[in-house]
């Protein structure tokens, strides 16, 4: 019996999520402000690997036309002059394959992490506003009649109260 009272004391006193939100904002208007949310998002690059075969003529006439250029004095930095070349997450190699040279270029895999920073504009809410209606005319009537039974009842019982006791 008590937890059908305790329920039926919650239903009565609650209130549409709308007015508890006003209500609650009402009382603490500290939390009208608007959020700033970060989103951490991670990019993972792939290993990626590309390669390119070249004979020793192709080199020679790639040699042959650098030193062309360096007598014109322009820079040679496409020449590399080593094996292996690494550059921050990214390397590339001469081999030698079966009698031709090959360049080898990789990408190793690296993850870039960005934020980014999203602001979330505050609500205010207010409960509905309900527009009064008119009641109806045989609710009118029905009220009425109700009124005059009850007044009937209690004049009986005062009648019958007399009765019993003078």
């Amino acid at each position: 019996m008590k937890k059908i009272i305790f329920f039926l004391v919650l239903i009565l006193a609650s209130c549409t999520p709308q007015r508890q939100l006003a209500l609650l904002l009402a009382r603490h208007p500290e939390l009208k402000r608007d959020s700033i949310i970060v989103i951490h998002d991670t990019i993972i690059t792939p290993y990626v690997q590309s390669s390119t075969g070249f004979t020793l003529e192709d080199l020679n006439d790639m040699l042959q036309k650098s030193r062309e250029r360096d007598s014109l004095g322009s820079s040679n930095a496409d020449i590399k002059t080593g094996i292996t070349a690494i550059a921050y997450h990214a390397r590339a190699s001469i081999v030698a394959d079966n009698g031709k040279l090959r360049l080898i270029a990789e990408q190793l895999p690296d993850t870039a992490a960005f934020e980014h920073k999203k602001t979330i504009p505050t609500y205010t809410t207010s409960p509905p506003i309900k527009i009064p209606t008119p009641i109806p005319s045989w609710k009118v009537f029905l009220m009425y009649l109700g009124g005059i039974f009850i007044a009937e009842m209690a004049l009986r019982l005062i009648v019958f109260i007399l009765k019993k006791f003078l």
